[in-house]
């Protein structure tokens, strides 16, 4: 049985479209949510050292990132689903794939 669902969001509304799709499955499954929103940065940024002016912009940038994050949260949260969210840095697929395997450990 599934335990634990992995959403991927990128703020735009045509993910968001899976929302109510993952309401259904948690509830119905009685499955935990976490919603994953990774920051992309390019190859080059995150080989090399960072520019300042990336290293002052990223704290914003996960700041946004989180705020969106929790407004999702609290709509399924009202839905009495467990929620959680994650804000990553770097290469989008890379880091959705070792958060899901970190959580499967």
């Amino acid at each position: 049985m599934m335990q634990h669902i992995l959403v991927g969001l990128d703020g735009s509304p045509l993910a968001e479209t899976i929302l109510p799709y993952v309401s259904f499955l948690a509830r119905r499954l009685g499955a935990d949510v976490t919603l994953i929103h990774v920051v992309h940065l390019p190859e080059e940024l995150r080989q090399g050292k960072h520019s300042p002016a990336v290293e002052q912009a990223l704290p914003e940038i996960r700041s946004q990132a989180q705020a969106y994050l929790h407004s999702v949260e609290q709509h399924l949260t009202e839905g009495g689903i467990a929620v959680r969210s994650v804000v990553e840095v770097g290469d989008t697929a890379s880091e959705i794939r070792q958060y899901a395997r970190s959580v499967q450990e």
